[in-house]
């Protein structure tokens, strides 16, 4: 089960995955608000987090058949 917790800052969005979380690290798949726009990611923490170099408003997270949905509410 692709299980996470999301933390943003002014500039960054870090999406960490359960510790116990063993499987292929999971796609980034843009939303339908993100599509034109470049995300580059990098992989710290041991291989359990994902740092966006931006904030994400909308993307999928996607491992194997699972697919988990991110979207930025508020302000």
């Amino acid at each position: 089960m692709l299980t996470f917790t999301r933390k943003s800052d002014e500039s960054r969005d870090y999406i960490d995955l359960h510790p116990r979380y063993r499987g292929t690290l999971p796609a980034i798949l843009p939303g339908p608000g993100e599509a034109n726009k470049a995300l580059n990611t990098r992989v710290t923490e041991g291989g359990t987090r994902l740092v966006a170099d931006r904030v994400i408003t909308d993307i999928w997270l996607q491992a194997g058949r699972e697919r988990v949905r991110i979207r930025k509410v508020g302000p």
